[in-house]
């Protein structure tokens, strides 16, 4: 249901369910629509995120997240 667009996982079930900045975003998907995994998104965007790349909205704290999406979160 919720599908990385590149490789195909279901984001859910990985515990990748998460919002980045819009200019973050649009800069690896300028289609404005989908869904990617950590990994992915990185890969479009040619670096690791950090956690200026991510939104202050409750989906980064309500959901579960995977060690990578909380390594992330945490980078400086």
């Amino acid at each position: 249901m919720y599908n990385c667009m590149d490789c195909g996982v279901d984001t859910t079930k990985i515990d990748e369910y998460y919002g980045v900045r819009d200019e973050v975003w649009l800069e690896a998907n300028p289609a404005d629509f989908g869904i990617l995994c950590i990994g992915c998104l990185e890969t479009r965007l040619g670096r690791q995120l950090n956690r200026a790349d991510f939104t202050d909205y409750p989906i980064n704290r309500i959901f579960p997240q995977s060690d990578r999406l909380k390594a992330a979160m945490e980078r400086d």
